[in-house]
């Protein structure tokens, strides 16, 4: 019941009614290709580098949770962060729709799985999957805060 908890958790923060406000779903929606890729200032990632960002940290887990404890994610690398270009050649329907393929091969993977897979470690640094679902919630939820941000500070350059 843990585990599909947590599942629901990250079912309701993409695509459900969350207290706080807009899911990452409803919120990515909206977001036109000009907002998607508008940068505030050099140092600064555009939503559509968020987005990429999320989805490779999704797609991380989804690599473990196939048995692939080698597959790693250098932190502040272009892995982790790829350059500007390189997320705008992918284009901002396409950012979405593998975002929304994450979604569903996680939710897909751990569908009907008991408790005890949460206490299976995996990847490189051998995380519980626990530890690392939370990590996900959490950091998507954080994400989420940013792109919200962003999109306002999108609008008023506009202006």
């Amino acid at each position: 019941m843990q585990l599909q908890s947590l599942v629901q958790q990250l079912e309701n923060i993409y695509n459900g009614e969350p207290w706080y406000g807009d899911s990452v779903l409803q919120k990515v929606n909206v977001i036109t290709t000009k907002d998607a890729y508008y940068k505030v200032g050099p140092e600064v990632h555009c939503i559509a580098e968020i987005v990429a960002h999320m989805t490779i940290w999704r797609n991380a887990l989804i690599q473990w949770l196939k048995g692939n404890d080698e597959y790693n994610v250098k932190f502040d690398s272009e892995e982790e962060w790829p350059p500007f270009r390189d997320v705008k050649g992918i284009g901002w329907e396409s950012l979405k729709a593998n975002l929304a393929q994450s979604q569903d091969d996680i939710t897909t993977l751990l569908q009907n799985q008991p408790d005890t897979l949460l206490a299976k470690r995996l990847g490189p640094k051998q995380y519980t999957l626990k530890f690392l679902l939370e990590g996900i919630i959490e950091h998507d939820v954080y994400h989420l805060g940013q792109i919200g941000l962003l999109v306002r500070l999108a609008k008023i350059s506009i202006v």
